[in-house]
């Protein structure tokens, strides 16, 4: 994919793309800022967000340069060797940029896996709270039950105990057939 040739026109092309990945650097770097003050609910997609003002700009340049590196003779040895160290160093920002990638996504299942967990645990302890009332309510009723049927009970021995006086004042005020 080779869009540029060592002429007036490709020259522009790589200055405008260049251009380009300089604004979307730019809009990245606030996007960026912004997020570590304002939270982020991701309406637009993370994954797309990320790839628009990270990934891409990166790409532009290194296609740039690689272009420029095809397009001009080489001519000195040290300027190949701090070539290959720059695509060293290049080839291993990519890889950590990778493994960043890895680690954010890795972060994000992590806090989506610990807010459901919330919420489970919320609705167990609403559960919970929801059996003790009951279980309160039931004890309460029990309760006030137990407590009617010993009204229920002293009142009917109270009952019973004053039939038993009458009977023995009326045993007492009858004249007995032996006297």
């Amino acid at each position: 994919m080779d869009y540029y040739r060592p002429t007036l026109c490709g020259i522009l092309v790589a200055f405008l793309e260049l251009a380009f990945a300089y604004c979307l650097l730019c809009v990245s770097a606030f996007v960026f800022i912004a997020s570590k003050f304002l939270p982020c609910s991701g309406s637009l997609g993370y994954q797309n967000v990320y790839k628009l003002l990270f990934d891409w700009p990166f790409e532009i340049i290194q296609r740039i340069q690689n272009m420029a590196m095809t397009s001009r003779p080489r001519v000195w040895h040290h300027q190949e060797q701090e070539e290959e160290k720059n695509s060293v160093i290049q080839s291993k920002s990519l890889e950590l940029m990778n493994k960043v990638r890895f680690l954010e996504k890795a972060v994000e299942e992590e806090r989506l896996a610990r807010a459901a967990l919330m919420v489970e645990l919320e609705e167990e302890r609403a559960a919970s709270a929801s059996a003790a009332d009951e279980a309160m309510a039931m004890i309460l009723r029990l309760q006030a039950d137990k407590a009617s049927l010993e009204m229920e009970g002293k009142q009917g021995n109270d009952d019973q105990m004053n039939q038993m006086e009458d009977v023995l004042k009326d045993r007492e005020s009858s004249p007995s057939p032996s006297s």
